[in-house]
């Protein structure tokens, strides 16, 4: 699923229209909302080799420098939220919020079109909700280590010179590192879909 869903995106970005804009020397900022589709793999603890998918909502704030015409640095801070009902023995529900930051690079093929590469840092907390009079030591919550890589494409919509509109997509792979052996480790493959707002000066 989420295969398919990033190359239906990449086939829609290809075939939209170029423009041609300045931007060397200038500084991007962008604040951006959207979703993201993830494919969790277990590789260790209670559910080991399990997989779950799920969609998850998402934004985030990007500051960028471009060194060149078509290359510019920077790094976007990110702020994912989910949750889950399901009935066990241990828990009820839970929730999970994960804040990342990423180093990225961006290539621009023209003024308009985009290829990003990124790496991701942060940490992803895990809230459980118990079961009433459960016999069962249960814990309130866990927290994981992020470390990943990502990659994607964009294309800005001009709306001013300064001001566009800037849908996205990237596909991030992620490894979730709990301390605790009770908690899996988790391999996640997730595909984010944004659209932002940006403003370059």
């Amino acid at each position: 699923m989420v295969r398919k869903t990033l190359i239906a995106l990449t086939l829609l970005f290809a075939f939209l229209p170029i423009t041609s804009k300045s931007q060397h020397n200038k500084f991007l900022v962008s604040g951006s909302i959207g979703f993201s589709i993830t494919d969790t793999y277990h590789v260790r603890g209670f559910d080991s080799y399990g997989k779950t998918t799920l969609l998850v909502t998402n934004g985030s704030v990007t500051f960028g420098y471009f060194v060149s015409e078509y290359f510019m640095i920077g790094a976007s801070i990110s702020h994912q939220y989910s949750s889950s009902k399901y009935s066990s023995q241990y828990y009820s529900n839970s929730s999970t919020s994960t804040n990342t930051i990423s180093p990225l690079f961006r290539k621009y093929f023209n003024s308009n079109l985009f290829g990003q590469v990124q790496v991701n840092l942060g940490v992803h907390t895990i809230n459980y909700a118990q079961v009433p009079d459960s016999e069962y030591t249960t814990i309130d919550s866990a927290h994981k280590t992020i470390f990943g890589l990502g990659a994607g494409i964009g294309y800005s919509f001009d709306l001013s010179k300064n001001i566009s509109i800037e849908p996205k997509v990237l596909y991030q792979i992620n490894w979730h590192n709990s301390r605790l052996s009770s908690i899996p480790d988790e391999f996640k493959l997730m595909v984010f879909s944004e659209i932002g707002l940006v403003y370059r000066f």
